[in-house]
């Protein structure tokens, strides 16, 4: 008896909560609204939506580095490394027991 009060006590908190989670998340959904976003940032903050021809977007030309042939090489062993196959301890241990039953 004293279980069956205690799964409804819980069930009752589990409604509870789902419906709290219900507005919470409605809550989120209209706080994160574009309208209400723009009207936040306009008077709380001064801003304005810029015009496209107030928009600019920089480009950062990293400077080419020339590589002697040792830098190519380190470079190709490390690019080829970052391609091979993986294989665990475990994995090897079996790929020996099956080579040994094959012969």
């Amino acid at each position: 008896l004293s279980l069956i009060k205690e799964v409804s006590k819980l069930e009752k908190e589990q409604a509870g909560l789902t419906d709290l989670l219900k507005k919470t998340n409605t809550e989120i959904v209209d706080l994160s609204r574009l309208s209400r976003v723009e009207s936040v940032v306009s008077q709380q903050l001064g801003l304005t939506r810029a015009s496209a021809q107030n928009i600019f977007t920089l480009v950062v030309k990293k400077p080419e580095i020339r590589k002697d042939g040792l830098d190519n090489v380190v470079s190709s062993l490390k690019k080829l490394a970052d391609n091979l196959p993986v294989i665990t301890e475990s994995k090897a241990a079996d790929t020996i027991i099956f080579e040994n039953h094959e012969h």
